[in-house]
């Protein structure tokens, strides 16, 4: 913090003070009670409105006087402000006010008021209270020991915080105890591991010598397979050998029970040679007989030749007019067939067709189904949306006194509620600006009546320029705060009845704006989203469900068709 100008007003044992403070390192040089500590008091007293020297404030008026004011500028962190506090006594009571003001381009801005929230605010910018002010910052006079005195822990912390490294030294205290803690694991981890390492390289000699023994092992078992090997190389041979004694006993037996078949056909043969030859004995004497008897039948050999050629080319004839009858018929069917066979097939392939058409519109239908009911859920839900729409849009309607569309709901409550807050912060800054000036205002009403009453009651000296108070000089005053006094009860009437009318208008607006805030406008935007959503969605499902009448259409003729083709098919079949 960076203290850059201090004005004071009647405060302790300055009438009136206005102090520059220059960049840089500050020497304040004076005699005992030339107001030196005053000067620290007073920024005291500015940045946490409490009396360094008592418990009552009133005690920081100069004597005499019926008000103090303290104005502080400082600077802290890069940003500029002005704290004012002043004090007054009336009567017996003794009344403060305070304004905290942020310092910009544009002017002074009050971020706080009265002395509670000032201090409070002072204690954010600071970033310290004021028991750590004033032990390390602010150092009474006789108290410059107390820091020094303090425990070598507690200076510590205070000298960390102000240096603003204490939650660092506390992020490192911290630390080191996580790095201690960490470091034991590791050390754990390490004597883990070294165990682990020593088991793995007793592990690995008892592997080396096991592995030792089996190479061992291994080679005699290679003598060993290298003599079996030969072994078996003889044993293949012998194997072969007798594989070709067998192949060749095998061949002998085959050719064995050939031989056995044959020589029993040989046999049967033997016979049945034996038989032929008996009857054939017997075949001269009946070859004799047939000579003698052709001999005698011969004359009617040929006539009986000629009756039997001339039966059969009339059998032959008639079966050649049966042949060419038949053909004829055969043929006339052969074209009537042919002519229903091509009726069938193109019925078959119309019918195929019509089928396949059939399919491709059911399957068609079958996926419209489904849009149907989709797109009557899709309506309830457009026509219930719309109705919470319509009721939103009636309650802007009602509050902002507008008719709105609906895709512009959202974008109107938006700027309203921007609006809304711009002019309530307005509203109450001037509200702010008209208490202080009415503060003001009464301050300067209760000093007017002060001084009237000490005209009423003075005699002699003139207790505000110290004259001779005469009755004419004491009429002509008291006329003159009169008049003051009643020019003042005005200005505080008119401003207090523009405050009246600032108040309504900011509980009027704060009432639009709770009205407002009762609509979420988060969910107002996905309802708005899901609406338009709505829209184009049922305007595609109505442009696939328009097809289902058409198609239903069409698929009753093509079953009419089908099954007029399917009875022709029938009736194909049933003819042929």
């Amino acid at each position: 913090m960076i203290v850059q100008k201090l004005s004071l007003r009647n405060f302790l044992s300055y009438e009136q003070l206005d102090l520059d403070f220059p960049p840089g390192s500050i020497a304040i040089v004076g005699e005992n009670g030339a107001g030196k500590t005053s000067i620290l008091d007073a920024i005291l007293y500015a940045l946490f409105g409490e009396n360094p020297r008592s418990k009552n404030i009133g005690d920081l008026i100069r004597k005499g006087k019926m008000e103090a004011q303290v104005d502080l500028f400082f600077s802290c962190r890069g940003r500029k402000y002005r704290v004012k506090r002043s004090i007054r006594r009336i009567y017996n009571r003794v009344r403060s006010e305070a304004y905290l003001y942020e310092i910009d381009d544009v002017g002074n801005k009050v971020i706080a008021f009265s002395p509670k929230n000032v201090t409070a605010e002072i204690y954010k910018i600071l970033g310290v209270d004021k028991n750590l002010f004033t032990t390390a910052v602010y150092v009474k006079q006789g108290e410059l020991n107390k820091l020094i005195e303090l425990r070598p822990a507690e200076r510590k912390e205070i000298i960390a915080k102000l240096l603003g490294i204490f939650d660092l030294e506390k992020a490192f205290n911290d630390m080191r105890i996580i790095i201690s803690r960490f470091k034991e694991e590791i050390i754990s981890n390490i004597e883990r591991d070294l165990v682990l390492k020593r088991e793995f390289i007793k592990r690995k000699e008892e592997l080396e010598n096991k592995t030792k023994k089996f190479l061992k092992d291994l080679k005699q078992l290679g003598i060993l397979l290298e003599r079996l090997e030969k072994q078996r190389e003889l044993l293949r041979e012998k194997t072969s050998l007798l594989e070709r004694g067998v192949y060749k006993l095998r061949k002998l037996r085959e050719d064995l029970a050939k031989l056995t078949v044959e020589y029993k056909n040989l046999r049967k043969q033997e016979t049945e040679v034996i038989n032929e030859i008996e009857s054939l004995k017997k075949l001269p004497e009946e070859l004799n007989l047939l000579d003698r008897r052709l001999k005698e039948l011969e004359p009617y050999t040929k006539v009986v030749k000629m009756l039997q050629d001339r039966e059969k080319i009339l059998l032959e004839i008639e079966n050649l007019e049966n042949i060419i009858t038949t053909y004829q018929a055969a043929l006339k069917k052969r074209e009537a067939l042919r002519e229903a066979f091509e009726n069938y097939l193109r019925y078959k392939s119309e019918l195929d067709a019509c089928r396949k058409r059939y399919e491709e519109i059911r399957e068609k239908l079958e996926a419209l189904k489904p849009l149907r009911e989709r797109l009557r859920i899709l309506e309830e839900d457009y026509q219930r949306l719309q109705n919470k729409l319509v009721n939103h849009a009636k309650i802007v309607r009602d509050i902002l006194g507008i008719d709105v569309a609906i895709e512009d709901i959202v974008n109107v409550l938006e700027h309203s509620l921007s609006s809304l807050r711009k002019h309530i912060g307005r509203l109450e800054a001037d509200i702010r600006k008209i208490l202080e000036h009415l503060g003001r205002l009464n301050a300067e009403k209760e000093q007017i009546i002060l001084w009237i009453n000490s005209l009423r009651q003075t005699t002699g000296k003139c207790p505000l320029c110290s004259n001779i108070l005469t009755d004419e000089h004491r009429k002509k005053l008291l006329e003159k705060y009169k008049q003051i006094r009643m020019r003042l009860e005005k200005k505080y009437v008119e401003l207090d009845s523009k405050r009246q009318k600032m108040l309504k208008e900011v509980e009027e607006n704060k009432a639009k704006l709770d009205k407002i805030s009762t609509i979420n406008i988060t969910d107002l935007k996905e309802d708005i989203a899901r609406f338009k959503n709505l829209i184009y969605e049922i305007k595609k499902l109505k442009v696939g469900v328009s097809k289902i009448p058409e198609l239903e259409k069409e698929l009753k003729n093509i079953v009419e068709k089908i099954k007029d083709l399917e009875g022709k098919i029938e009736s194909l079949e049933t003819s042929y």
